[in-house]
């Protein structure tokens, strides 16, 4: 019987465009700066025992989080999709978008852009923003 083993997602695509540097407001960044504090000898901030938190992991944290201060949840996958859509209908160009998500071809921006969310992912995602 084999070990079992911990294997860390790399990002998809190319990954030396999809590791990206993304520009936040002074409150975000004060909000992260609290985080930063729960985890203060980590390298990254979202870690747990020294290591960095997975796609899932990071997935059902989020959901048991927004469950506990009543907001709704959305996946980290479905907020992208979403934040893509608002983006292309506040009249952001494609190809303007494509740095923000990560993406090294304007094709897999506009399937994201192509993927129309619900008007009541877009309600909930700005509610959550507010």
């Amino acid at each position: 019987m084999s070990q079992p083993c911990r294997v860390l997602k790399d990002p998809k695509g190319n990954p030396d465009y999809s590791v990206r540097t993304e520009f936040i407001s002074d409150e975000g960044l004060n909000i992260l700066r609290k985080i930063k504090t729960l985890n203060p000898t980590g390298k990254l901030i979202y870690m747990h025992y020294g290591r960095p938190l997975t796609t899932d992991t990071f997935n059902r944290r989020l959901k048991k989080y927004c469950n506990k201060v009543g907001i709704p949840y959305l996946s980290s996958h479905k907020i992208r999709f979403t934040g893509a859509s608002m983006l292309y209908d506040a009249r952001v160009k494609a190809i303007d978008i494509q740095p923000l998500l990560g993406h090294s071809t304007l094709t897999m921006t506009e399937h994201y852009i192509g993927q129309r969310v619900q008007d009541n992912d877009i309600q909930q995602m700005s509610k959550i923003l507010a």
